[in-house]
């Protein structure tokens, strides 16, 4: 995104439809459900491996591997 792109986009605001952005979520997630549904399962078993484990490095994981 040029500056210019930029400076239009923060001038003229960005709407979007929250219904459409659910909808279009909830139409990628009955895609792979099976791929969605593991990945989570992944990154909580990683979150309980670290919490567990290595407490030392539970930062770490935080920084790195945890989404906001």
């Amino acid at each position: 995104m040029t500056k210019l792109q930029l400076n239009k986009l923060i001038e003229r605001g960005y709407d979007f439809d929250i219904q459409t952005v659910f909808m279009e979520g909830w139409t990628l997630f009955k895609q792979q459900p099976v791929f969605s549904i593991g990945y989570t399962g992944f990154v909580i078993s990683l979150e309980l491996l670290f919490l567990l484990y290595l407490k030392e490095y539970a930062l770490l994981f935080s920084v790195f591997l945890a989404g906001p």
